[in-house]
């Protein structure tokens, strides 16, 4: 995997997602749901997915395009 491409774009990137992700939670009792995450996480894993939502840590381009996917 390439390491990361442009820390300034994936910030947006990981800007964008987050901010769209927040509008789409519903809480369904205890649980907080997001559609968005869910279609996220079909593609990468958990771990790979608090690395740069959470952690903001670089990704590799194949990563960011999955994010930029669902922008």
């Amino acid at each position: 995997m390439k390491p990361l491409i442009d820390k300034q774009e994936c910030d947006e990137v990981r800007n964008s997602f987050v901010t769209l992700e927040l509008k789409q939670r519903k809480t369904f009792g205890l649980k907080v749901k997001s559609p968005l995450r869910e279609k996220v996480l079909e593609s990468i894993t958990r771990a790979t997915y608090n690395k740069f939502i959470i952690y903001k840590l670089p990704v590799s381009e194949k990563v960011l395009n999955v994010f930029k996917l669902y922008l």
